[in-house]
């Protein structure tokens, strides 16, 4: 990160929605649109990104520079729950981006 003179550099909360068998769904708090969340497990991290066309969810993933991404099972088990709990997710980034509020943090440890 490159401040100029005079600038202070302000880290910012990452929120943290989720904590799914391991796996944590969070915000960074500088984010924009389209809609999406990162998930972190261990030295992993991928981007998920939620759009909708035609009103069918399509999740695509994206490898986070300078992170390990993630393979096989862990990628069927985060897009597992992202299928699941995409309306709250979308509900979530609404609530912190839009109106500015903290969103809810759970913590599922089985599939429901």
């Amino acid at each position: 990160m490159t401040t100029l003179p005079g600038e202070k550099f302000i880290m910012l909360p990452v929120p943290k929605i989720y904590e799914y068998i391991g796996f944590v769904f969070f915000f960074y708090s500088n984010e924009h649109l389209p809609v999406h969340c990162h998930v972190k497990k261990g030295d992993k991290e991928i981007k998920v990104e939620l759009k909708y066309i035609n009103r069918k969810l399509h999740v695509k993933f994206i490898k986070v520079k300078g992170k390990t991404k993630f393979e096989g099972k862990n990628l069927d088990d985060i897009e597992w729950f992202i299928r699941k709990h995409h309306i709250r997710i979308v509900e979530k980034w609404t609530a912190y981006f839009i109106y500015g509020k903290k969103p809810n943090f759970e913590k599922i440890m089985t599939r429901k």
